[in-house]
């Protein structure tokens, strides 16, 4: 691993990963992402975020309520195509380009 400035060398032999599977809330994966930590400090989930830990991290996890879990899937269905993720920026551009210059449309 290279490390471009003095912040990242810090973090020598602190960071795992984690391979992306998805929105991070099912009770299965909780023991893929303990075993991709093993005893580092620092977890990077690709294509998702970071996660960290103490020396005393417990042993159990807080559980996700309902309502919760609810909540994220029908977020997270805001950035799927199928669900008209970004329909509402690009009409947003649309109309911006529209009031610079209305010849675009031909």
């Amino acid at each position: 691993m290279s490390y471009a400035n003095f912040c990242s060398a810090q973090l020598r032999d602190m960071v795992a990963h984690h391979p992306f599977e998805g929105i991070t809330v099912r009770n299965e994966e909780k023991s893929r992402l303990l075993s991709s930590m093993g005893n580092k400090r620092l977890l990077i989930l690709r294509n998702h975020g970071l996660l960290s830990h103490t020396h005393s991290m417990p042993g159990n996890t807080l559980p996700i309520s309902d309502e919760i879990v609810k909540g994220t899937t029908r977020d997270s269905l805001q950035f799927s195509p199928a669900h008209g993720a970004g329909e509402n920026v690009l009409a947003a551009l649309i109309r911006r380009v529209h009031r610079i210059d209305a010849s675009y449309r031909g």
